[in-house]
């Protein structure tokens, strides 16, 4: 057992009926979403995903910031002839390499997640999560996107669910939550596939958007364990009218090649290093070859002991 998977096994996992209200309520707002708008045109919150919209931004807590791991975001420095590939072998070579990749951490440390996000306009976003869910988490803006005119901003990151007064707890997007859900391929889609049957009829989303959703939910700004992470690449390679979109560009201009597909209302790309197959962001588009009205960038994945110092905002809630 590795020491991820010891602090993972560590961790009290939350109620299965907990569990299965979340997930009911999140794919619920999946199937709401699919005739919105892209992501430049929603409302701000930690993160833009109804899997992962458990979490709300609320306000106060202290300390200093101590980085013991790194997995970069970084493209490969190498240059190769690359012949043409399909999305399906794209995906395929980025859950190889997704395996490959691991962070250690304790209980009672953060992950922090530093990202570029352009939208209506460019945006540095750092999180700190609680390893283990016991702990507020951290973000941070660069401009502010919650206030206008402030330079930079602090928010709380909490469950969205957790009553007021209560203590934190832990919420989507940490390990407590991810040690859940299956890492096998099969058993992953089937899960997804569980939870989506549930909904009415008239409330599903169309073939394939659930599991492409569920997926990016998960990796988009986000630190997931190395065999869940290879396990989400692999059942987004099943989603049916899926496409390759080559010669592509990140939010921070680093070269790479995308596998995309069509939203409700424009182009969703998961774009990956055209060598190494490392993921490095996400791309929206309301047309396959238009400008992007969406970009978000995985710059840096770390460890870090601590929140660093910080001012929160005052209470506020972000749907």
């Amino acid at each position: 057992m590795n020491e991820l998977e010891y602090m993972c096994a560590e961790v009290p996992a939350p109620s299965a009926d907990a569990l299965a209200k979340g997930h009911e309520r999140l794919i619920a707002e999946v199937a709401a979403s699919k005739a919105g708008s892209t992501r430049a045109g929603r409302g701000i919150r930690w993160k833009r995903r109804p899997f992962m919209g458990g979490l709300i931004v609320v306000g106060t807590a202290a300390a200093v910031t101590a980085a013991v791991a790194i997995l970069p975001g970084a493209t490969s420095t190498r240059t190769e002839r690359l012949r043409p590939v399909s999305a399906v072998e794209v995906l395929g070579r980025a859950a190889k390499t997704a395996r490959t990749e691991e962070l250690h951490a304790r209980n009672d440390q953060f992950i922090k997640v530093t990202s570029v996000e352009i939208a209506d306009h460019r945006y540095t976003r750092q999180t700190w999560l609680s390893v283990d869910g016991s702990e507020v988490g951290l973000l941070r803006t660069n401009p502010c996107q919650f206030r206008s005119g402030t330079a930079t901003c602090d928010v709380r990151l909490q469950n969205g669910d957790r009553p007021k007064g209560a203590p934190p707890m832990p919420f989507n997007g940490t390990p407590a939550y991810l040690r859940t859900l299956p890492t096998d391929p099969a058993a992953l889609k089937a899960y997804i596939r569980a939870h989506t049957d549930k909904l009415p009829a008239s409330k599903r989303p169309a073939e394939g958007y659930e599991t492409w959703s569920f997926v990016v939910d998960h990796v988009v700004e986000n630190y997931v364990p190395p065999k869940l992470r290879g396990a989400l690449f692999d059942v987004a390679a099943t989603v049916p009218g899926i496409s390759v979109s080559k010669n592509v560009r990140d939010a921070i201009g680093r070269p790479g090649i995308a596998v995309r597909m069509k939203t409700g209302a424009g182009w969703q790309e998961l774009i990956f290093d055209p060598v190494s197959y490392r993921y490095l962001g996400e791309r929206g588009s309301t047309t396959p070859s238009g400008p992007a009205n969406y970009q978000n960038a995985l710059v840096k994945t770390e460890v870090a002991s601590t929140l660093p110092p910080h001012r929160f905002l005052p209470e506020r809630r972000h749907n």
